[in-house]
Protein backbone atom coordinates (compact mmCIF):
# COMPACT_ATOMS: atom_id res chain seq x y z
CA UNK A 1 0.00 0.00 0.00
CA UNK A 2 0.98 3.50 -0.74
CA UNK A 3 0.66 6.00 1.62
CA UNK A 4 -0.21 10.05 -0.10
CA UNK A 5 2.65 11.08 1.86
CA UNK A 6 5.26 8.46 0.88
CA UNK A 7 7.78 9.41 -1.69
CA UNK A 8 9.80 6.49 -3.83
CA UNK A 9 12.54 6.10 -5.52
CA UNK A 10 13.07 3.74 -8.54
CA UNK A 11 16.15 1.78 -8.75
CA UNK A 12 18.28 0.61 -11.46
CA UNK A 13 18.87 -2.72 -9.70
CA UNK A 14 16.88 -5.29 -8.93
CA UNK A 15 15.76 -3.32 -5.78
CA UNK A 16 11.75 -2.82 -5.55
CA UNK A 17 10.65 0.84 -5.18
CA UNK A 18 12.07 1.76 -1.75
CA UNK A 19 10.98 4.61 0.64
CA UNK A 20 12.22 8.11 1.17
CA UNK A 21 12.44 9.87 3.63
CA UNK A 22 11.54 13.14 2.79
CA UNK A 23 6.95 13.54 2.69
CA UNK A 24 5.80 15.05 -0.93
CA UNK A 25 5.07 17.82 1.22
CA UNK A 26 8.36 19.19 1.81
CA UNK A 27 9.41 18.85 -2.09
CA UNK A 28 8.82 23.21 -2.81
CA UNK A 29 8.77 22.18 -6.84
CA UNK A 30 6.32 20.18 -6.62
CA UNK A 31 3.33 20.41 -9.32
CA UNK A 32 0.06 19.15 -9.07
CA UNK A 33 -0.51 16.39 -11.66
CA UNK A 34 -0.80 12.66 -12.95
CA UNK A 35 1.53 10.03 -11.88
CA UNK A 36 4.43 10.20 -14.39
CA UNK A 37 7.00 8.11 -13.63
CA UNK A 38 7.00 4.40 -14.73
CA UNK A 39 5.37 2.33 -12.38
CA UNK A 40 5.06 -1.21 -11.91
CA UNK A 41 2.03 -3.62 -9.77
CA UNK A 42 4.30 -6.17 -9.55
CA UNK A 43 7.59 -5.52 -7.29
CA UNK A 44 10.85 -8.19 -7.68
CA UNK A 45 9.90 -10.97 -5.71
CA UNK A 46 6.39 -10.24 -4.79
CA UNK A 47 3.41 -11.45 -6.07
CA UNK A 48 1.44 -7.94 -5.87
CA UNK A 49 -0.91 -8.13 -8.42
CA UNK A 50 -3.16 -5.04 -8.27
CA UNK A 51 -2.26 -1.83 -9.14
CA UNK A 52 -1.24 1.63 -6.71
CA UNK A 53 -4.16 3.43 -7.65
CA UNK A 54 -6.94 3.39 -9.75
CA UNK A 55 -7.43 7.13 -9.55
CA UNK A 56 -5.15 7.76 -12.63
CA UNK A 57 -5.64 4.99 -14.61
CA UNK A 58 -3.51 3.92 -17.39
CA UNK A 59 -4.43 1.19 -19.82
CA UNK A 60 -0.99 -1.12 -18.72
CA UNK A 61 -0.57 -0.18 -15.09
CA UNK A 62 0.41 -3.82 -15.07
CA UNK A 63 3.73 -2.70 -16.91
CA UNK A 64 6.74 -5.26 -15.84
CA UNK A 65 9.39 -4.24 -13.61
CA UNK A 66 11.90 -4.26 -16.73
CA UNK A 67 10.63 -1.23 -18.02
CA UNK A 68 11.29 0.68 -14.64
CA UNK A 69 14.81 -0.21 -14.55
CA UNK A 70 15.31 1.16 -17.71
CA UNK A 71 14.15 4.51 -16.45
CA UNK A 72 16.27 6.33 -13.98
CA UNK A 73 18.74 6.99 -10.93
CA UNK A 74 16.72 8.16 -8.22
CA UNK A 75 13.67 8.61 -10.18
CA UNK A 76 11.46 10.60 -7.42
CA UNK A 77 7.56 10.21 -7.42
CA UNK A 78 4.67 10.58 -5.16
CA UNK A 79 0.77 9.99 -5.89
CA UNK A 80 -0.68 12.43 -7.53
CA UNK A 81 2.54 14.67 -7.72
CA UNK A 82 4.81 14.90 -9.85
CA UNK A 83 8.27 15.85 -8.87
CA UNK A 84 10.73 18.02 -10.87
CA UNK A 85 13.55 17.13 -8.36
CA UNK A 86 13.13 14.10 -9.33
CA UNK A 87 13.04 14.39 -12.79
CA UNK A 88 16.36 16.53 -12.95
CA UNK A 89 18.46 13.46 -11.39
CA UNK A 90 16.54 10.97 -13.42
CA UNK A 91 18.51 9.73 -16.73
CA UNK A 92 14.59 9.64 -18.68
CA UNK A 93 11.66 10.09 -17.96
CA UNK A 94 8.97 8.28 -18.72
CA UNK A 95 5.16 10.20 -19.07
CA UNK A 96 2.69 7.40 -18.85
CA UNK A 97 -1.09 8.50 -16.69
CA UNK A 98 -4.00 9.66 -18.11
CA UNK A 99 -7.30 10.31 -15.97
CA UNK A 100 -9.91 8.50 -18.23
CA UNK A 101 -12.46 10.00 -16.21
CA UNK A 102 -14.00 11.34 -20.04
CA UNK A 103 -16.83 13.37 -17.98
CA UNK A 104 -13.85 15.82 -17.41
CA UNK A 105 -11.96 14.47 -20.36
CA UNK A 106 -10.97 18.85 -20.93
CA UNK A 107 -9.53 19.27 -17.56
CA UNK A 108 -7.40 16.31 -17.86
CA UNK A 109 -6.28 17.17 -21.04
CA UNK A 110 -5.45 20.73 -19.25
CA UNK A 111 -3.67 18.85 -16.68
CA UNK A 112 -1.89 16.13 -18.90
CA UNK A 113 -0.10 19.65 -20.44
CA UNK A 114 0.96 21.08 -17.20
CA UNK A 115 2.76 17.33 -15.85
CA UNK A 116 4.75 17.60 -19.29
CA UNK A 117 5.24 21.37 -19.06
CA UNK A 118 6.80 20.57 -15.68
CA UNK A 119 8.95 17.22 -16.28
CA UNK A 120 9.98 19.23 -19.82
CA UNK A 121 11.58 22.60 -17.81
CA UNK A 122 13.11 20.22 -14.94
CA UNK A 123 14.71 18.42 -17.90
CA UNK A 124 15.39 20.96 -20.06
CA UNK A 125 19.25 21.50 -21.80
CA UNK A 126 20.32 18.21 -20.11
CA UNK A 127 20.17 16.14 -23.47
CA UNK A 128 17.73 13.70 -21.33
CA UNK A 129 15.00 11.96 -23.03
CA UNK A 130 11.34 12.84 -22.05
CA UNK A 131 9.46 9.84 -23.60
CA UNK A 132 5.35 11.03 -23.42
CA UNK A 133 2.43 8.58 -24.14
CA UNK A 134 -0.68 9.36 -26.61
CA UNK A 135 -2.72 7.18 -28.87
CA UNK A 136 -2.92 5.80 -32.38
CA UNK A 137 -6.31 7.28 -32.52
CA UNK A 138 -5.08 11.22 -31.54
CA UNK A 139 -4.21 11.27 -35.35
CA UNK A 140 -4.85 13.07 -38.41
CA UNK A 141 -4.47 9.95 -41.20
CA UNK A 142 -6.81 10.30 -43.92
CA UNK A 143 -9.47 7.37 -44.05
CA UNK A 144 -9.13 4.12 -46.30
CA UNK A 145 -5.66 3.52 -44.97
CA UNK A 146 -4.19 2.65 -41.26
CA UNK A 147 -2.63 5.96 -39.44
CA UNK A 148 1.70 5.80 -39.45
CA UNK A 149 3.77 7.55 -37.10
CA UNK A 150 4.48 10.03 -39.75
CA UNK A 151 1.02 11.05 -39.20
CA UNK A 152 0.24 14.45 -37.47
CA UNK A 153 -1.60 14.48 -34.29
CA UNK A 154 -4.82 16.56 -34.11
CA UNK A 155 -5.28 19.67 -32.93
CA UNK A 156 -6.53 20.51 -29.52
CA UNK A 157 -9.79 22.24 -31.08
CA UNK A 158 -10.71 19.01 -32.13
CA UNK A 159 -9.62 16.68 -29.17
CA UNK A 160 -8.72 18.42 -26.06
CA UNK A 161 -5.91 15.81 -25.12
CA UNK A 162 -3.00 17.29 -27.06
CA UNK A 163 0.21 15.88 -25.19
CA UNK A 164 2.48 15.57 -28.46
CA UNK A 165 2.23 19.25 -28.79
CA UNK A 166 3.31 20.05 -25.08
CA UNK A 167 6.24 17.69 -25.39
CA UNK A 168 7.13 18.76 -29.25
CA UNK A 169 7.20 22.72 -27.26
CA UNK A 170 10.51 21.73 -25.57
CA UNK A 171 12.11 19.97 -28.10
CA UNK A 172 14.68 22.00 -28.74
CA UNK A 173 15.93 21.53 -25.22
CA UNK A 174 14.90 17.77 -24.60
CA UNK A 175 15.03 15.03 -26.58
CA UNK A 176 11.49 14.28 -27.38
CA UNK A 177 9.51 11.00 -27.76
CA UNK A 178 6.20 9.78 -28.42
CA UNK A 179 4.78 6.76 -28.03
CA UNK A 180 1.38 6.49 -29.42
CA UNK A 181 -0.90 3.33 -27.42
CA UNK A 182 -3.43 1.42 -29.30
CA UNK A 183 -5.80 -0.85 -26.97
CA UNK A 184 -3.33 -2.08 -24.76
CA UNK A 185 -4.36 -5.05 -23.23
CA UNK A 186 -3.82 -8.77 -21.30
CA UNK A 187 -6.56 -11.04 -19.58
CA UNK A 188 -7.92 -8.35 -16.76
CA UNK A 189 -7.78 -4.74 -18.89
CA UNK A 190 -7.93 -4.03 -22.74
CA UNK A 191 -7.99 -0.64 -23.15
CA UNK A 192 -11.50 0.37 -24.57
CA UNK A 193 -12.43 -2.81 -24.93
CA UNK A 194 -13.17 -2.63 -21.11
CA UNK A 195 -15.24 0.08 -21.56
CA UNK A 196 -17.43 -1.66 -23.75
CA UNK A 197 -17.74 -4.51 -21.42
CA UNK A 198 -19.14 -2.11 -18.82
CA UNK A 199 -21.67 -0.91 -21.63
CA UNK A 200 -22.39 -4.08 -22.09
CA UNK A 201 -23.45 -4.87 -18.74
CA UNK A 202 -25.14 -2.01 -18.23
CA UNK A 203 -27.29 -1.96 -21.48
CA UNK A 204 -27.56 -6.06 -21.49
CA UNK A 205 -26.12 -6.51 -24.88
CA UNK A 206 -22.87 -6.11 -27.02
CA UNK A 207 -23.46 -3.51 -29.74
CA UNK A 208 -20.93 -2.63 -33.19
CA UNK A 209 -21.87 -0.10 -36.11
CA UNK A 210 -22.92 -1.40 -38.86
CA UNK A 211 -21.39 -4.88 -40.37
CA UNK A 212 -18.61 -4.55 -37.59
CA UNK A 213 -15.66 -3.89 -39.96
CA UNK A 214 -14.62 -0.81 -37.87
CA UNK A 215 -11.25 -1.96 -36.06
CA UNK A 216 -9.32 -1.46 -32.93
CA UNK A 217 -5.28 -1.38 -33.45
CA UNK A 218 -4.03 -3.56 -30.50
CA UNK A 219 -1.10 -4.66 -28.41
CA UNK A 220 -0.24 -6.85 -25.80
CA UNK A 221 1.07 -5.29 -22.80
CA UNK A 222 4.26 -7.29 -22.10
CA UNK A 223 5.08 -5.94 -25.79
CA UNK A 224 4.44 -2.77 -25.07
CA UNK A 225 6.55 -2.31 -22.33
CA UNK A 226 9.22 -3.88 -24.46
CA UNK A 227 9.13 -1.17 -26.86
CA UNK A 228 9.30 1.01 -24.00
CA UNK A 229 12.53 0.00 -22.99
CA UNK A 230 13.60 0.09 -26.51
CA UNK A 231 12.56 3.22 -27.07
CA UNK A 232 14.19 4.61 -23.63
CA UNK A 233 17.50 2.94 -25.43
CA UNK A 234 17.35 4.44 -29.03
CA UNK A 235 15.70 8.07 -28.97
CA UNK A 236 18.43 9.85 -30.15
CA UNK A 237 16.11 12.92 -31.76
CA UNK A 238 12.05 13.41 -32.02
CA UNK A 239 10.75 10.37 -32.50
CA UNK A 240 7.04 8.82 -32.65
CA UNK A 241 6.40 5.51 -32.07
CA UNK A 242 2.98 2.86 -32.53
CA UNK A 243 2.84 0.28 -30.26
CA UNK A 244 0.97 -1.64 -32.39
CA UNK A 245 0.88 -5.35 -32.63
CA UNK A 246 -2.45 -5.83 -34.50
CA UNK A 247 -3.11 -3.20 -36.91
CA UNK A 248 -6.87 -4.15 -36.82
CA UNK A 249 -9.02 -6.08 -35.02
CA UNK A 250 -13.08 -6.04 -36.56
CA UNK A 251 -15.41 -4.77 -34.01
CA UNK A 252 -17.83 -7.35 -34.46
CA UNK A 253 -15.12 -9.76 -33.76
CA UNK A 254 -14.74 -8.38 -30.71
CA UNK A 255 -18.15 -8.03 -30.15
CA UNK A 256 -18.82 -11.77 -30.48
CA UNK A 257 -16.19 -12.63 -28.27
CA UNK A 258 -17.66 -10.41 -25.55
CA UNK A 259 -20.86 -11.70 -25.88
CA UNK A 260 -19.78 -15.33 -24.98
CA UNK A 261 -17.57 -14.27 -22.15
CA UNK A 262 -20.26 -11.98 -20.56
CA UNK A 263 -23.28 -14.80 -21.93
CA UNK A 264 -24.77 -11.91 -23.60
CA UNK A 265 -26.85 -10.92 -27.21
CA UNK A 266 -24.77 -9.28 -29.57
CA UNK A 267 -26.73 -7.08 -31.97
CA UNK A 268 -25.40 -4.31 -35.16
CA UNK A 269 -26.60 -1.11 -34.23
CA UNK A 270 -26.75 2.01 -36.92
CA UNK A 271 -24.65 5.17 -36.23
CA UNK A 272 -27.49 6.49 -35.63
CA UNK A 273 -28.04 4.82 -32.65
CA UNK A 274 -24.74 4.31 -31.41
CA UNK A 275 -24.63 7.77 -29.30
CA UNK A 276 -27.41 6.12 -27.70
CA UNK A 277 -25.51 2.96 -26.41
CA UNK A 278 -21.65 4.61 -26.64
CA UNK A 279 -22.16 7.70 -25.53
CA UNK A 280 -18.78 9.82 -25.54
CA UNK A 281 -17.38 6.73 -27.25
CA UNK A 282 -19.59 6.78 -30.47
CA UNK A 283 -17.19 8.38 -32.54
CA UNK A 284 -14.84 5.63 -32.01
CA UNK A 285 -16.93 3.18 -32.38
CA UNK A 286 -18.01 5.08 -35.91
CA UNK A 287 -14.27 5.16 -37.29
CA UNK A 288 -11.91 2.53 -38.20
CA UNK A 289 -8.75 2.88 -36.36
CA UNK A 290 -6.48 1.15 -37.59
CA UNK A 291 -2.52 1.38 -37.33
CA UNK A 292 0.20 0.39 -38.23
CA UNK A 293 3.88 0.25 -36.47
CA UNK A 294 6.19 -0.89 -39.47
CA UNK A 295 8.36 2.61 -39.11
CA UNK A 296 8.46 1.58 -35.75
CA UNK A 297 9.61 -1.87 -35.98
CA UNK A 298 12.12 -0.85 -38.09
CA UNK A 299 13.85 1.75 -36.00
CA UNK A 300 13.48 -0.14 -33.24
CA UNK A 301 13.90 -3.60 -33.73
CA UNK A 302 10.93 -4.11 -31.92
CA UNK A 303 8.92 -7.51 -32.74
CA UNK A 304 5.78 -8.09 -30.79
CA UNK A 305 5.37 -11.85 -29.69
CA UNK A 306 2.12 -11.52 -27.17
CA UNK A 307 -0.90 -13.32 -27.76
CA UNK A 308 -3.71 -10.88 -29.79
CA UNK A 309 -6.60 -9.42 -28.26
CA UNK A 310 -9.04 -11.70 -29.36
CA UNK A 311 -6.90 -14.25 -27.51
CA UNK A 312 -6.83 -12.55 -24.32
CA UNK A 313 -10.52 -11.70 -24.95
CA UNK A 314 -11.21 -15.66 -24.89
CA UNK A 315 -9.81 -15.70 -21.33
CA UNK A 316 -10.45 -12.32 -19.91
CA UNK A 317 -11.09 -12.07 -15.97
CA UNK A 318 -15.05 -11.15 -16.59
CA UNK A 319 -15.25 -10.67 -12.46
Amino acid sequence: NVSPNDRYSVSTGSRPLVPMSAPAASMPDAQPSLLAYVLSNRMPGSSREKPFSHATTCPFMSLPYTLMTAVARGAGWYCGRVSAAGARVADAVVHLAFNHDFSKFAENGAQERRAIAALGEALAGANKLLLVTSGTGLTTGPSGRPTTEDDEPHGGSQIPRTPEAAARAFEKRVRVGVVRLPQVHDTKKAGLVSFIVGLAREKGFVAYVGDGSSCFPAAHLTDVARLYRLALEKTDGFARYHAVAEEGVPMRAISEVLGKGLRLPVRSITREESAAYFGWMAHLANQDLRASSAKTRRALGWEPTGPGLIEDLSSFDWV
